[in-house]
């Protein structure tokens, strides 16, 4: 659904009149959220804002290339900023729940400031003041940059590569259904204000880390499927990503690499968190069915192909019976 030309009006409005600004992405965050956040972050730093970037998780490894992406900070209660903002920005991120920390320990803050929330999953919940949401973009990255033009700021050669991390990401290398002449018109202008693509998809999907390589070869030879083979799914319990020295960002892949499977409409991948083994991430992947659909009945969201659930009070064992139940449920 295209966005209306008065809320990209409200939006321009809403930033014009700031001073200062946070710009917060959901948590176990991905190219899409960094690429976002960076890249309208140089935009309004160029426009005169002073601007802080918060997440309730690091960068991944594999995502520090970024340009500024250092500048991140794990930064649960905006009141340890050096400065009291007067506007919020949340970027690629379908609820504030999804932003975790910086949002459960930050509630009076989000409640009394004015929200810019700039998404493209179909579940966003249109939380802000102002709500640039497009679930026809490929990615996030796509809004932003839509807004930088509103707002007449071209990308330096640092933002560029920042939206095309997003871009690169969110569609698997430009492999995703989600992929429009929009997309791609948007890389060729990224690429001419200097985002280095090769040097993106080699750093997103192919350097790596041995630890990494190793969880992902537990999972695999962990895989399990329904007995008609339409479901597949395997978990990567905490112990074991401890005894081989992995992050659970190191997770991120292993889901769209399964999705592959010949005969399988839903795959699913289950981890409990390190710190709290009560509290079970769950990723659905599928080319045929609408695993939003499945996350939804689990208290989740995302895309079609696409989507998550974090679930608490949940042991891994049971977290991963609830999701090949609700994902039988919806194949049923």
């Amino acid at each position: 659904m295209a966005i209306p030309t008065a809320e990209w009006e409200k939006a321009c409005a809403l930033v014009s009149a700031s001073r200062r600004v946070v710009l917060a992405t959901h948590a176990g965050p991905d190219g899409d959220g960094i690429g976002s956040m960076v890249g309208l972050s140089l935009a309004l730093r160029a426009l005169g804002k002073t601007v802080a970037m918060v997440c309730a998780d690091p960068v991944p490894p594999d995502l520090t290339f970024v340009p500024h992406a250092d500048e991140i900070q794990v930064l649960p209660q905006l009141a340890a900023l050096p400065f009291a903002p007067d506007l919020i920005i949340v970027c690629d991120s379908a609820s504030l729940e999804r932003l975790g920390a910086v949002h459960g320990e930050s509630q009076s803050a989000f409640a009394a400031l004015p929200i810019l929330n700039l998404d493209h999953h179909r579940t966003n919940e249109r939380f802000g003041r102002v709500n640039l949401v497009d679930a026809t973009a490929a990615a996030t990255v796509e809004i932003v940059h839509e807004l930088l033009e509103r707002l007449r700021v071209e990308p330096t050669q640092e933002a560029a590569t920042a939206l095309m991390t997003g871009l690169v990401t969110d569609t698997v290398g430009f492999r995703t259904e989600s992929v429009t002449p929009r997309t791609l018109t948007l890389a060729a202008q990224l690429l001419e204000r200097g985002a280095p693509l090769e040097e993106i998809n080699y750093r997103v999907f192919r350097a790596t880390r041995y630890a990494k390589l190793k969880l992902w070869g537990y999972g695999l030879s962990n895989l399990q499927r329904s007995e008609d083979g339409r479901i597949v799914w395997t978990t990567l319990p905490r112990e074991v990503r401890m005894e081989l020295g992995a992050k659970e960002t190191d997770l991120m892949g292993l889901a769209s690499l399964i999705e592959g499977i010949e005969g399988a409409d839903i795959v699913i991948l289950a981890w409990d968190k390190r710190k709290d083994p009560l509290r079970t991430g769950i990723s659905l992947r599928s080319r045929t069915a609408n695993v939003a659909a499945v996350a939804q009945t689990l208290g989740g969201g995302g895309h079609a192909g696409a989507a998550g659930v974090l679930l608490t009070n949940t042991p891994l064992s049971e977290g991963l019976r609830k999701a090949v139940e609700a994902a039988k449920a919806h194949l049923d």
